[in-house]
């Protein structure tokens, strides 16, 4: 999320935000978080940095999993984006899997790029898919 902030975010083009002193700032809190709640406090602080009320934490209703598949069943597609009332839903897991196996991600990029510019913001979904560490996730 802090890599896809400083990348994205207009305010780290023209404010003067030390973007990289807020993570060094944010990293233990984030580690000490045992809780939803505590994680959750933790990236707000450190999206608080940013003096921007539009880029925040917001707590989501949780909603059925597909259950992790079996260590003989096969993956399913990832989703690497999705629209939700005119916001772009970027799922980071399945973007960090991609990019880590060597999949080629610059299709779905450029879609994703284009309903970005068409929508109202963007949520990046870094909630992480339970998988065991046996299948590799």
């Amino acid at each position: 999320m802090w890599g896809a902030v400083k990348c994205f975010h207009p305010y780290l083009a023209y404010k003067n935000i030390d973007w990289d002193a807020a993570l060094i700032k944010a990293i233990p809190h984030v580690k000490a978080a045992r809780t939803p709640a505590e994680y959750r406090a933790a990236i707000a602080g450190l999206l608080q940095e940013l003096g921007d009320p539009s880029t925040s934490v917001q707590p989501v209703t949780p909603q059925p999993r597909i259950p992790s598949p079996g260590p003989n069943e096969d993956l399913a597609q990832p989703t690497y984006f999705h629209t939700v009332d005119g916001y772009v839903v970027i799922t980071a897991t399945d973007w960090a899997r991609a990019l880590l196996s060597g999949n080629s991600i610059a299709p779905k990029q450029a879609e994703m790029f284009a309903d970005i510019a068409k929508g109202k913001g963007i949520i990046i979904d870094c909630r992480y898919a339970a998988t065991s560490p046996a299948s590799g996730g």
